[in-house]
């Protein structure tokens, strides 16, 4: 990990795990756009099916990042693939629930869950 790294990736064949290290609202906008672009180029792969967002090192976000949520679903969207969102703060959910976007994105509880979701299997209650 750089020290100026806000943003790490792994990918294991058609999915990406993609994990906001810090607190992304402590970067300047122009560090974590460029990251997050990397990260967007990666997408471009048209072997990428699904996208796994874990956001368990953020406790809140702004529209930096959710610009960038929405940029990523609509690449996976337009051919088909998976967007999940993983360990999500209170606060972060409710943001993504105040705009909405719990009704067209997956949303888990656990990176667990979120892996079952890329499978297409059923999550417990």
């Amino acid at each position: 990990m750089e020290p100026n790294e806000v943003i790490t990736s792994q990918r294991e064949g058609g999915l990406i795990t993609v994990v906001p290290l810090k607190r992304i609202t402590d970067f300047p906008e122009s560090e974590v756009q460029e990251q997050c672009e990397g990260i967007l180029e990666q997408i471009e792969n048209p072997n990428i099916e699904t996208v796994i967002l874990d956001m368990s090192a953020v406790s809140y976000f702004g529209s930096t990042m959710i610009k960038w949520m929405v940029s990523v679903w609509k690449k996976l969207r337009d051919r088909q693939g998976k967007f999940i969102v993983c360990n999500l703060s209170p606060v972060g959910l409710e943001i993504l629930e105040t705009a909405r976007f719990d009704k067209i994105w997956s949303i888990a509880k656990s990176k667990s869950d979120a892996l079952m979701i890329a499978r297409g299997e059923k999550v417990g209650s």
